[in-house]
């Protein structure tokens, strides 16, 4: 199953920020699987940090059913 990055975790540690013409927002996380992005996980509508809260509690749920 995927992996996903550390709770919290700024977009600039993921590299997201060195990809041209890229606006990281929060609400996103990327999936992994063995090191290669393979799928994301998106929340948007509220607060840019309520959004990212819950993003997390989804990547959580996945990251346990691996």
């Amino acid at each position: 199953m995927a992996r996903v990055p550390a709770a919290g975790r700024a977009a600039r540690d993921r590299r997201a920020d060195r990809i041209d013409r890229f606006v990281p927002f929060g609400g996103g996380l990327p999936l992994t699987v063995e090191g290669q992005v393979v799928g994301g996980i998106g929340v948007s509508g509220g607060h840019w940090s309520g959004d990212d809260k819950i993003a997390q509690a989804a990547a959580a749920v996945l990251e346990a059913a691996s």
